[in-house]
């Protein structure tokens, strides 16, 4: 039930050509560059990322190592960045906070088309397949998650999954195989475990549920799907298996249920998030948001349409139907998940699942929860229009399809606060002259980020946010961080950061308990003082007997210290350790040393001397010699599949006799 129903081709490019005006209609600001987001992780996190990632690759090298915080933690090997992914090609030609903008406007029209096209695979008429893709590309769901870009693209996923999944089931051939592989190695790379995680469950599921009752010749046909996912594994093992080294050492090892239930879909709320998503307030209103948590986690409104059909699709065709069944009890297991701890299944799932326990926010669980309601809302439309009589048909679906774009798409709207692009401004320095350290950061969380309200960093406050000393808003204004936001961070780290805030500073640069004038970005009228009181690190990062030195940053990945008649000793970089840095000196390998909890150091000789630290993990290396392999695997495939149907054209007709 793979292929797509023949004829009417030209619907169905209508259809596509709908999902394009909508996307362009809801995110035309970001997508023409006259507004960028900038609330939230988005300025705090992801455009200070990007930013960085950008200028590397306009040097023309991905960067292996972040500098710019914690005293320097990996780049690649962040599961939350996404160097190897399509999308960072938008960092060449249009600045950080656009492309992120960008990014998340062709996901949600990525994520529209692949609903429409799973759906009409599975035989739902062009109207049903429309609607369910409006319901789960432009619902509240998606959109809310824009402002977390490497979340919005790895979702948008799941449909072209199952497609995938569904095409092999019918009839394995090479080329599915591939598609999966394909599909599965950029669902990956799009840089969301979590996510990732979600939909291997979900497609696990369905596989099983499209082979119930065809015997053990059906059964065989779970290896080429497996054969799939492996090989798309492989395809992202230049990001993956940095990322597994990192997990292993990060504080996600211990993570506990209690601070995995973190955001969930409140028990009290379960019900109105579907159909009344403002019932507790909205951030983006005058009337402040009051459930527990955030406002965009357990974000789950599609539209009271396509609730409402969807409800009726499982109450009136769950006998009839084998998918209207499986996406049932798959919408039902999904919320229970969502509800957290609360509700009992998660605790299941966290002790028992694998990879559940890695991950915080039960709530997020809602984004499949969401792609069922809408699947079962395409079939409750297509129930609807084939029961009226044929004159009523086309203007009943075309009047049911408007108000499922115009319900969601006035909600969805409001879910990013936008700005004009000079609230991001390029006044960043060279990073590494000026090092600074937080006394008080949750003093600026305070004062421009609130799960209650937009509007502390709405306005003429946006500016003030964007150009602040936060974390990491202060790598774009020319610091490098002592501390720093990242979720996910070395165990180390946090003992390192333990003791610098224990000893008052580094204990090896002069630290200055003041703010300097320079630093006056974060500037607060209501307090006639700055946002954010900073530890500045003059321009030094490493000293040998007490004598500071100058340091060189080559390159993210490569320090220089030069000693000018040494007398021999210890020198001690005020960088963090990690495994994949070496050492030489004077051009000879030299061992490294763990000093102070967590920075670099190297023993030296009298003498002028020339100390080279240079970045180059093993699991890098390997993990982009697997890539390639399995690249050469997929492009083998590729190549002898449209050899095959290049040779079923040109093969010459039999002979007359």
């Amino acid at each position: 039930m793979i292929r797509l129903p023949r004829g009417g081709a030209a619907r169905d490019v209508a259809a596509v050509g709908i999902l394009a005006a909508i996307t362009l209609a809801l995110c035309w600001g970001v997508v023409s560059g006259s507004r960028v987001l900038y609330f939230g992780d988005i300025t705090l996190y992801f455009e200070p990322l990007l930013r960085f990632q950008r200028a590397q690759l306009l040097l023309g090298r991905i960067p292996l190592w972040d500098p710019r915080i914690l005293c320097g933690t990996p780049f690649v090997g962040n599961p939350q960045v996404w160097p190897l992914y399509p999308s960072s090609l938008f960092l060449l030609w249009m600045p950080a906070a656009r492309a992120a903008g960008v990014t998340g406007a062709l996901h949600l029209f990525w994520a529209g088309l692949g609903t429409y096209l799973f759906l009409r695979a599975r035989r739902v008429g062009r109207g049903g397949a429309l609607f369910g893709a409006i319901s789960w590309g432009f619902g509240g769901a998606l959109v809310s998650k824009l402002q977390f870009p490497n979340m919005a693209q790895a979702a948008s996923y799941l449909p072209w999954l199952l497609f995938a999944i569904g095409a092999i089931v019918e009839r394995p051939t090479p080329a599915r195989v591939g598609g999966l592989a394909a599909l599965t190695g950029l669902a990956l790379l799009a840089a969301h475990p979590q996510m990732f995680l979600m939909q291997t469950y979900t497609g696990a599921a369905w596989t099983i549920w499209l082979l119930r009752g065809s015997g053990r010749g059906g059964w065989r046909r779970v290896l080429p799907v497996i054969a799939g996912v492996a090989i798309g594994v492989a395809l992202a093992f230049g990001q993956l298996l940095p990322d597994a080294e990192m997990a292993l050492a990060s504080v996600r090892v211990g993570l506990t249920l209690a601070k995995a239930n973190r955001f969930i879909l409140p028990p009290y709320a379960a019900f109105y998030n579907f159909v009344l998503p403002n019932f507790f307030g909205n951030p983006a209103t005058s009337a402040d948001y009051v459930a527990r948590g955030n406002f965009w986690e357990p974000c789950c409104y599609a539209g009271f349409l396509a609730f409402c059909l969807s409800m009726g699709a499982a109450t009136r065709l769950f006998r009839r139907s084998p998918d209207v069944r499986f996406w049932t009890v798959a919408a039902l297991i999904f919320v229970w998940l969502a509800l957290g701890r609360e509700s009992g299944l998660y605790i299941a799932a966290f002790h028992v699942l694998p990879g559940v326990a890695k991950f915080h926010d039960a709530a997020r669980w809602l984004q499949p929860a969401t792609f069922a309601l809408a699947c079962l809302a395409a079939y409750g439309f297509d129930a609807v229009i084939r029961s009226l009589p044929r004159a009523g048909k086309l203007p009943v679906a075309a009047l049911l399809l408007a108000l499922n774009t115009v319900d969601p798409a006035l909600f969805s709207r409001t879910l990013n606060p936008v700005a004009a692009p000079s609230v991001f401004v390029d006044n960043s320095r060279a990073p590494g002259s000026r090092r600074a350290y937080y006394v008080d950061e949750s003093r600026l969380w305070g004062r421009f980020v609130s799960y209650r309200s937009y509007a502390p960093a709405t306005g003429r406050n946006a500016r003030a946010f964007t150009g602040s000393l936060g974390p990491n808003a202060a790598t774009d204004n020319g610091f490098t961080l002592v501390n720093g936001y990242e979720p996910v961070r070395r165990t180390r780290t946090d003992v390192l950061l333990a003791r610098i805030t224990a000893s008052n500073g580094l204990g090896r640069a002069a630290l200055l308990r003041e703010t300097a004038a320079e630093c006056l970005i974060g500037f607060d009228p209501a307090t006639n003082g700055p946002v954010v009181t900073a530890l500045i690190e003059p321009g030094f990062r490493a000293r040998v007997g007490g004598r500071a030195m100058p340091v060189r940053d080559i390159s993210p990945d490569e320090v220089r210290v030069s000693l000018n008649g040494a007398t021999g000793g210890v020198l001690v970089l005020a960088d963090t350790a990690a495994p994949g840095w070496h050492a030489t000196i004077d051009g000879r390998a030299a061992e490294i040393v763990v000093s102070d909890n967590g920075f670099r150091s190297v023993s030296i000789g009298p003498g002028d001397r020339e100390v080279v630290f240079r970045y180059d993990p093993i699991p890098w290396r390997v993990g982009m010699f697997v890539a390639l392999c399995a690249s050469g695997i997929l492009f083998a495939i590729g190549a002898s599949a449209y050899a095959g149907r290049a040779g079923r054209v040109l093969r010459p007709a039999a002979p007359c006799v």
